[in-house]
């Protein structure tokens, strides 16, 4: 049966009657047919919704709202299916989103996260977000658990210039996303799009439970220099932090260090490209990083442990380095060696 296009872009009175659900004249004689002739109907429901579960794309990216994937296919079968599917929440507590979208996709964003209860949601977003559908994103980030950010590709006319993660202005964002555990915000190649430093730091700031953040190749229209950020902001419960291995010197890896706290830091990947060993070492002594047990980056880590930075982390169990070449390789060892 074919995918019906309108379920991507369901008109506002459906979603008031139930989003993407047709009315019984609408329905196809597949969806008209009663629940007793349907296998899946008939099965106790804990069965049939993990086997819905089971049809949910394999990866994030791939869990779209899109007609011709789960979950949203469940509901284009019949009455039963649509049930079962509305039913199962765990079907709807993950979404990746493309941009650019019409105003109208919030109503799809916002029946999608009604279905989802009160489960923690994953939210993947690529391109720049419209304001309105931000919104939505706002008024449900007490469930916000794991969020992804990308600015997108050069395919887009809009892929020049900055992206907003706050366009509708930061009052209209929660002060606390208590919920969120998990951050990755990654820049693309084939995108022109640089993210503002601050605006990054803002969101953390507002993750108190944060536990694990990446960066992979961020862009930075507006960096960190120009603010004062005396006292450091401290993130109290972030455990792992991790960085791309390829960076620009303009990109957020070359500043962060700089402007945090990390007490309770337990691994670190970083390239140590741009940053100097005497900027590691003070962000070692700020953070009293005597839970730090793992470390990996690429040959400007060599220069720390030269410098004798390990005596700073009592604890490390795992070393790693990228890309050295026998110089640094040897430097390294030895100074490992006497340590």
């Amino acid at each position: 049966m074919e995918p019906k296009s309108h379920l991507l872009h369901p008109p506002a009175q459906s979603i008031a009657q139930g989003p993407m659900v047709r009315s019984e004249q609408e329905q196809s004689p597949v969806q008209q047919q009663p629940a007793a002739d349907d296998l899946m109907g008939r099965l106790p429901f804990e069965i049939s919704s993990q086997i819905f579960i089971h049809c949910l794309p394999g990866k994030q990216k791939d869990r779209t709202a899109c007609p011709e994937h789960a979950p949203l296919l469940l509901l284009n079968i019949c009455n039963a299916w649509t049930d079962i599917a509305k039913s199962t929440p765990l079907l709807w507590s993950t979404i990746h989103i493309e941009f650019p979208r019409p105003v109208s996709f919030k109503e799809l964003v916002e029946a999608w996260f009604i279905r989802a209860r009160n489960y923690p949601l994953t939210l993947s977003l690529r391109g720049q977000c419209h304001p309105h559908i931000f919104a939505v994103i706002w008024n449900h980030s007490h469930r916000l658990e794991h969020l992804s950010l990308d600015n997108g590709d050069s395919l887009y006319h809009d892929s020049l210039g900055t992206l907003n993660i706050f366009p509708g202005g930061v009052a209209r964002v929660p002060e606390q996303f208590i919920a969120l555990r998990t951050v990755t915000i990654r820049g693309s190649e084939y995108s022109y799009r640089d993210f503002l430093g601050p605006q990054i730091m803002e969101l953390l700031r507002r993750a108190p439970n944060l536990v694990d953040c990446t960066f992979i190749r961020v862009p930075l229209a507006v960096g960190f220099r120009d603010i004062d950020w005396d006292p450091p902001l401290v993130f109290p419960s972030l455990r792992r932090l991790r960085f791309g291995e390829h960076v620009k010197p303009d990109a957020i890896e070359n500043e962060f260090l700089k402007c945090v706290s990390l007490p309770a830091l337990e691994a670190l990947t970083f390239p140590f490209e741009y940053l100097s060993s005497d900027h590691f070492i003070a962000f070692l002594n700020r953070s009293a990083s005597s839970k730090l047990q793992e470390l990996s980056g690429c040959d400007g880590l060599g220069d720390f442990v030269v410098d004798g930075g390990l005596h700073l982390i009592p604890c490390l169990t795992r070393f790693e380095v990228w890309w050295t070449q026998y110089s640094f390789a040897e430097r390294t060892l030895v100074a490992l060696a006497a340590r």
